[in-house]
This record gives C-alpha cells, structure tokens and sequence, in this order.
C-alpha cells in the first residue's frame, strides 16, 4: 500500500449521482434482506420451541422437523444473499477512487447482479464458489500454526449486566515498504476481546500502530464500510460496525490506537464458535486491507470463556 495522500485522490469526474442511486438500491435491499432474516428467524424460534415440547415421533413432530429444516435452508441463503449485498456496498463505497472508466464497469456488472436479486436469485458472483464450498480439513502444516489456549479471564461490571474476556493478542503486520523503520517491531498490532451483555454478543477489536503518523498512512477506520472475516474452510462473514472510538495517540509511547466494536448475530456466533479464521479485510479511509490472522482459533476460545459458568 503506498503511503502518499496523492495515491488516493477521489475522482471528482466520477457521476455521484449513479454512485447515490446504486448505494440507495443496495441499502433497499439490505433492509429487505434483514426484514425477511428477522421474520425467519422469528419462526425459526417459534417452531422449535413447539417442537422441544414432543419427545415421540410422530406425524405432527415430523411436520414441525420438516418445517424448520425449510426454515433453516432458506436462513442460509438469506444469510449468503446479506453477505454478497454487503460486499456490494463495500465495493460502491471504494468506487470514487476509481478512474471513471472502471466505475462504468463496475456499475454495470453490480447491475446486473441486482437483476438477479431482484429476482429471488443468488448473483453469478466470484464469491459463491467460498460461500457453499465444504469444510476444510486440516493439515499437520496447518496444526503446527494453531493458537494452542489462553488463559479463561472473566471479569463482570458493577452492575453484573456486562461480561468481557481480557483482551488478547490477535494477529499483527507490517506493510514491505515499512520494514526498514520497523525492525524491532510491528507497525501494526491487534488485540480481541469479547463482550456479553443482555444476550448479546460484541466483538471489540484494539488496532495499535506504533507511529503517530498512523491517520497519514491508513487514514481512519471506514464506520459504513463492514469488514469480511475469511475462515479456513472458505466461508465468509460481514461484521458491521456497532461503536468506535476516536483515533487516539499515545505521543509518550509513540502510538496511535483504533478501538471498534461489531455486533455479533446468531449466524456469525455460528461461524465464529465452529471454524477457525484465516484472514479479515478492514477497509481504511486509505483504502482495503487484507491481513492474515496469527491466532487462528482466538475468538473461538473468547467466545467459549464468557460463556463458562465459573
């Protein structure tokens, strides 16, 4: 990634008004898509809840069987229609950086995956292949890199409605053309940690860059842009931002740090409680970047410690 300002000059030619009417066709959808997640997901409830309530089989439990396997199946394409709007909207919202020509482009292929929604259907879209692929099965190679355990730590608010794991050491990174000034350290070190509260789960993430020139090199984290989470078995998630934080800096220390939060649903609690992750995108005001996950396992681990009993 270069680090001039001038590398990333919006493009004023750019028609705002087809980026405006693409972003608010997209935000329709979205708000749609949610609608018809929050109404399954509301059945979903109801009909297991009648169906925990019949031990023996029989016509009537395997009615209820069947319709919550229909419910369950159209949950996930649901889930998968969500996540390929979000990257849709990720990709509007980098446009503007563009030359004008690949905006065209751009804009007409998201047409025509909007065509396709429109009509019930999943988009011809590169991503779908990793959405539906099976689950991956690890190496030795891939065992010997695993995070193999952290130490349980829970602590509680005064008030005993708040529940958070300490905050531990996720992955870091240093961009090749940074290395030089970086030789006893990373430039950019990420700490997790999970927060519970009223049934809800947040994922708070610490972004320490060791410089105080941090914003001229990254910028600022994007709050409407999601990030995408990779896990291994080549499934994917979109995590939207709950609350931030202002850029702070430590001139003491020399640090500037970025500390966000995303809520977590019941489809990303069950991905993140299953599968270990490989990498996650941010998108900066700079622009995209993609960074490889060191502890491969860590947010499972938090997620199975705030929710220990002791």
């Amino acid at each position: 990634m270069k680090d001039t300002p001038s590398a990333y000059k919006v493009n004023l030619e750019a028609p705002p008004d087809s980026l405006m009417a693409m972003e608010k066709r997209l935000q329709g959808n979205l708000t749609f898509v949610q609608d018809k997640l929050d109404s399954l997901n509301q059945n979903l409830m109801e009909f297991t809840s009648e169906r925990i309530k019949h031990v023996s089989k029989n016509s009537h439990t395997k009615q209820l069987d069947d319709q919550i396997e229909s419910l369950q199946e159209a949950l996930r394409f649901q889930y998968k229609m969500r996540n390929v709007l979000n990257e849709m909207l990720g990709t509007t919202r980098q446009l503007p950086f563009q030359s004008n020509d690949k905006i065209q482009s751009r804009l007409k292929e998201m047409r025509r995956h909007l065509n396709r929604i429109d009509h019930g259907q999943l988009p011809d879209y590169y991503d779908q292949i990793q959405i539906s692929s099976e689950p991956y099965q690890a190496t030795a190679t891939d065992m010997a890199s695993r995070w193999y355990g952290i130490p349980c730590k829970k602590y509680m608010s005064q008030d005993g409605k708040i529940y958070a794991t300490s905050k531990e050491p996720w992955f870091s990174h240093t961009d090749s053309n940074l290395y030089k000034y970086f030789k006893n350290q990373e430039f950019l070190e990420v700490s997790a940690r999970i927060l519970y509260t009223q049934k809800s789960f947040f994922l708070e993430v610490e972004f320490v860059v060791n410089s105080l020139k941090a914003a001229d090199v990254l910028g600022y984290l994007d709050p409407n842009s999601p990030v995408r989470m990779d896990f291994m078995n080549g499934h994917h998630i979109y995590l939207q931002t709950f609350a931030q934080s202002d850029l702070r800096i430590n001139r003491t220390e020399g640090q500037s740090l970025y500390e966000v939060q995303y809520q977590l649903d019941s489809e990303d609690l069950r991905e993140l409680s299953k599968y270990e992750l490989d990498t996650i995108t941010i998108v900066w005001t700079r622009g995209a970047e993609r960074y490889e996950i060191a502890h491969l396992d860590l947010i499972k681990q938090l997620l199975e410690c705030v929710q220990t009993k002791n």
